[in-house]
């Protein structure tokens, strides 16, 4: 009878025993041990033979430590049937007893037949335990929430579907069973696709996943990715399986990224502002904007797909650093991932071959974005530009006419300043400010630290022209040139001014020279024209009166006269007297004279006698430009008389009469001429205004500032 039965798999190179019998009292054996068959054995096992053995210590071939191995085991005798699958051995069913035996040929059979039907039993109990598996495995996978299963064959009708499905579609198992055909679920457009698929799986029994838009039971639209395959079957009779994934939500995202790509595609084509996009590896370009292409005269084919300083490298001939300062800038937004924003930069660029090859000087303004996908790493940086080439031109054009202007400005003789007009509410200029004043304006004028002053700060009395020019230059923009005095300046110029900059800004620039000393001159030569006419006629005239009055001093003193001798006596002290009137007006060197011998002097060459005369006054000293004035002034008044006067006939008298009184806190010296003669009908008598009352009136008021007065 045995004591043991071993159920034992080899499993690699152990010797697993999974189930035993054992009598009462014995140990288990169960367990995993190393395969270590005798070369015989293993020989008969792999050849799927039986072995049996009476009695295994009466084996000669058996080491020491095997026969301590089996006695430790209690294996004596046994019967072991193996199970040969695929030419390798699988299974050993053992029957073992601790004693020797005889194993008689019913009982080897008998063994091999409840090996047998073990190993059906067992094989059977594992596959119902694996399609149970199988089939918990299969509920578990139709249950997910997300994945929808369809089981349906090409007829077009639906044998089952999962909870998922149903819940995309809308219908449940009873009516997709009953009633509803794949068309039903598909829409329109979608039938022709769903046909082909169908006909792969009739054909080949398989096709490529493909997506389609479906119809739920209330109308509505849902996009599905369809997965399908064939079970069994051919041709219509087909059963088959799909997996359906609900990728509305998907497509929806697709479709909204589409569109937002469409509007980032038409406007990153249509703004005027050059656009590159490159990637942060190794800086190639990836896109690139219409504007860009033009700015750089570069062709979309000719740049994509480059690297960005082969397709812009160094202009070798002038290199200005543009490309190491755009690596930098790149450099910076990939370690430190933000926007970098570079100061304007010269970089020239390659020109075509057309227009002759080269570079073209260039300078920009980049700025370089960073661009962040969905998982925060940059994919992208943007490499924006603007073309600033003709503004820098520009400024440096006018960085020279600066220059130009600053040293014209500060090297000019005129004067030069820019000036704010201030206006009241009612646009009436009031006042100026100095903006901008060049050195000789301080010359010009004798201002100091006028810029940001205002002119009636500076001379509240300044005339109210200035103010009025200058408004209407800063509100019409006409430019104006005039000539006039700023009389609290003391000055006079000729000034030329002009509207600048904006009109709102009411300033006027004005160009002027300080024409002081040429009106003064003008004035002086003016006076000195008119002085000498003047003096001409004064001498055409005294040249006639000389003569007059030598002829009237020749005939009167004949007529007075006894004798030759008497004669020439009284003629030649007249005259004498008269020249020594005349001298005196005419000697240059004289500085004063007394007013008493101006006026006794040409009286006295005129009279008869003393008794036609009478003088009378204080001492007074006039200088020789006055007693010229005052001589000539008493010359006429004698000759006057002598031609029509007092002294025209016998019995005549003149009596002259000067006086110093105080006038205003001054002295004024006042001198009366009276005449007194017989009239008779022969008296000369002119009623006319000649020469000499013309000049008298004229020259004592304008010489002396005085005043004459004649009756």
């Amino acid at each position: 009878m045995a004591e043991r039965v071993n159920y034992a798999e080899v499993v690699g190179e152990e010797y697993v025993i999974f189930n035993e019998y054992r009598a009462a009292g014995l140990g288990s054996m169960a367990g995993r041990y190393p395969v270590a068959f005798r070369p015989a054995e293993r020989r008969a096992f792999e050849a799927g033979r039986t072995v049996a053995i009476a009695d295994i210590m009466a084996d000669q071939g058996l080491t020491s430590s095997e026969a301590a191995a089996y006695g430790a085991l209690g294996v004596r005798a046994f019967v072991s049937v193996p199970l040969v699958k695929n030419e390798r051995l699988v299974v050993v069913l053992s029957v073992i007893c601790s004693r020797s035996r005889e194993w008689r040929p019913d009982e080897v059979e008998l063994v091999q037949e409840t090996a047998e039907g073990t190993w059906a039993a067992v094989e059977r109990a594992r596959a119902e335990t694996a399609l149970r598996e199988s089939e918990a495995r299969f509920r578990r996978a139709i249950s997910v929430p997300k994945v929808g299963v369809l089981f349906f064959d090409l007829a077009g009708h639906i044998h089952e579907a999962n909870r998922a499905f149903q819940h995309m579609c809308g219908y449940n198992n009873e009516e997709l069973r009953s009633r509803t055909h794949w068309r039903q679920l598909t829409a329109t457009e979608f039938h022709t696709v769903t046909a082909e698929r169908a006909q792969d799986l009739a054909e080949r029994g398989e096709t490529p996943p493909y997506e389609k838009q479906m119809v739920r039971k209330d109308g509505t639209r849902w996009w599905g990715l369809f997965a399908p395959t064939r079970l069994s079957g051919s041709n219509l009779e087909s059963e088959c399986v799909e997996f359906v994934f609900d990728i509305t939500d998907r497509k929806r995202a697709e479709e909204a990224l589409r569109e937002s790509e469409a509007r980032f595609h038409t406007l990153f084509h249509a703004t005027p502002s050059p656009y590159l996009v490159v990637v942060p590896s190794d800086f190639t370009i990836t896109a690139v904007n219409d504007a860009y292409l033009r700015a750089t005269m570069t062709e979309r084919e000719a740049i994509v797909g480059r690297p960005l300083f082969e397709v812009f490298p160094e202009n070798p001939a002038f290199p200005s650093g543009g490309m190491p300062s755009l690596r930098a800038s790149l450099e910076r937004v990939v370690a430190e991932r933000r926007l970098d924003e570079m100061p304007v930069t010269k970089y020239d660029i390659p020109r075509p071959a057309a227009p002759g090859g080269g570079f073209e000087e260039r300078w920009w303004k980049p700025r370089n974005a960073p661009v962040f996908g969905p998982d925060g790493l940059l994919v992208s940086i943007i490499h924006h530009v603007e073309d600033v080439t003709e503004r820098v031109r520009a400024e440096a054009a006018l960085h020279e006419s600066e220059e130009k202007y600053r040293t014209l400005f500060d090297s000019i003789d005129e004067g030069f300043c820019t000036i704010e007009v201030l206006f009241d509410e009612n646009e009436r200029a009031v006042d100026y400010r100095f903006l901008q004043v060049n050195p000789s304006f301080g010359r010009q004028t004798g201002i100091a630290n006028a810029a940001g002053r205002r002119m009636r700060e500076i001379a509240p009395l300044h005339e109210e022209h200035w103010f009025e020019t200058y408004g209407r230059v800063a509100l019409t923009g006409e430019p104006v040139r005039f000539i006039n005095q700023a009389a609290q300046l003391g000055r006079w110029y000729d000034v030329y001014a002009f509207r600048v900059e904006d009109a709102r800004l009411g300033r006027v620039g004005i160009l002027f020279n300080d024409i002081t000393d040429r009106r003064r001159s003008e004035q002086s030569l003016r006076e000195s024209e008119r002085r000498q006419t003047i003096l001409a006629a004064e001498l055409r005239h005294r040249v006639r009166n000389l003569i007059a009055i030598v002829s009237e001093i020749v005939d009167r003193s004949a007529g007075s006269a006894k004798t030759i001798e008497e004669y020439a006596g009284l003629l030649g002290g007249r005259l004498m007297a008269l020249a020594r009137t005349q001298t005196l007006l005419t000697d240059p060197s004289t500085t004063t004279v007394e007013l008493a011998t101006i006026v006794h002097d040409e009286i006295r060459s005129l009279a008869s006698h003393e008794g036609e005369y009478e003088l009378s006054g204080p001492e007074v000293t006039i200088s020789a430009k006055e007693a010229e004035v005052v001589g000539l002034a008493i010359h006429e008044l004698a000759t006057n008389a002598l031609k029509y006067g007092a002294l025209s006939e016998p019995g005549g008298r003149i009596t002259v009469l000067w006086s110093v009184i105080p006038r205003e806190g001054e002295c004024w010296v006042t001198l009366d001429w009276h005449e007194k003669r017989q009239r008779s009908q022969n008296s000369p008598v002119s009623s006319r205004r000649g020469f000499g009352t013309e000049l008298i009136e004229r020259r004592i008021p304008y010489e002396l500032h005085g005043a004459s007065h004649l009756n």
